[in-house]
């Protein structure tokens, strides 16, 4: 009797673990239509992941100042209400004292995220980020 519920219990398990492998690899697998590609230009610039050399939040250093740097500027975006919530979400990367600006941002914010920037790292700012038209 212990035996068969033993083998039961096993047999479920494995039928379950069948199904949700199977579930996984449907969800997976690409959609069976693909929608029409549009041939109006886009209103942004080129995406930064066009840039293979550019820094990624990988990148960001470790060192004590870099942390302040980023630490600055992070507080200054979250403190200006002139900015969107999506605009504070910048990547801001520091490494060797050089801040890179990454992410996507209106028109109108991309000047105050960049000041303060330059506010915290004078002449070491590399602006990435990607304009919408606001």
């Amino acid at each position: 009797m212990i035996i068969r519920s033993i083998v039961g219990i096993a047999l479920l398990v494995g039928a379950a673990s069948i199904c949700s492998s199977a579930f996984a690899e449907d969800a997976l697998a690409p959609p069976a239509e693909t929608a029409a590609v549009s041939s109006t230009p886009s209103p942004v610039a080129p995406p930064a992941g066009d840039m293979p050399d550019a820094p990624t939040v990988e990148d960001q250093s470790q060192s004590a100042d870099d942390i302040r740097i980023t630490q600055t500027i992070r507080k200054a975006l979250m403190a200006d209400d002139s900015i969107s919530f999506g605009a504070k979400n910048t990547a801001v990367i520091t490494a060797g004292g050089r801040v890179t600006l990454r992410g996507r941002v209106n028109e109108s914010e991309r000047s105050a995220i960049v000041r303060h920037a330059e506010t915290a790292a004078p002449g070491q700012v590399e602006d990435l980020l990607e304009t919408e038209r606001s």
